[in-house]
C-alpha cells in the first residue's frame, strides 16, 4: 500500500532534518555544548586555546559528517526510493540511518555512564525508533504492492 510507503517516507525525513539541524549546530558553534563542559570539568573558557582549536575542529568535522549522512538519505529518498522504488534503497536507507544513530547513541550513553553529564542520548534513541518504524512500513508496502 502507498500509503505506508509515505509514512516511512516523513520518518526517514524527519531523522534527516534532524542530522541537517545538528550538522549545522556543529558547523557554527564557537565553544562546546554545556553537558561538554560538566563531563570535562572545565568551563569553555578554562580550555587552553590550542585545545579549543582542536575541539572545534572536531566539531566542525563532527558538523560535516551529520551533514553528509543528511544529504545521502535525502538523495536516496528522492531517487532510488521515492521515484524509483529500488528494492536495495529499502535496505540501504535503514542501515545508513541506524549505523550513524547507533554509533551517535553508544557514544552519547558512554558519556552519560562515565561522567557526572547528561547528554543528548534520548534523541539518538527516537531516531532509531523512527528508522526503524520508517523500515518496517517501507517494508510491509512492499509486501503488499508485490
Amino acid at each position: 500500500m502507498r500509503r505506508l510507503k509515505y509514512f516511512a517516507l516523513a520518518g526517514y525525513a524527519c531523522v534527516a532534518l534532524v542530522m541537517l539541524i545538528m550538522g549545522s549546530v556543529f558547523l557554527t558553534a564557537t565553544e562546546f555544548f554545556p553537558y561538554h563542559a560538566v563531563a570535562a570539568g572545565l568551563e569553555w573558557g578554562e580550555v587552553e586555546p590550542g585545545l579549543q582549536t582542536v575541539l572545534l575542529a572536531v566539531f566542525r568535522i563532527c558538523g560535516a559528517g551529520w551533514l553528509t549522512v543528511a544529504v545521502a538519505l535525502v538523495l536516496l529518498l528522492v531517487f532510488p526510493f521515492g521515484r524509483r522504488d529500488e528494492v536495495w534503497s529499502y535496505f540501504a536507507i535503514p542501515l545508513l540511518s541506524l549505523i550513524f544513530w547507533g554509533i551517535t547513541f553508544a557514544t552519547t550513553l558512554y558519556i552519560a555512564r562515565t561522567t557526572p553529564a547528561t547528554p543528548p542520548w534520548t534523541g539518538s534513541l527516537v531516531c532509531i525508533g523512527i528508522t526503524l518504524l520508517s523500515a518496517l512500513l517501507s517494508g510491509l508496502s512492499r509486501k503488499k504492492t508485490a
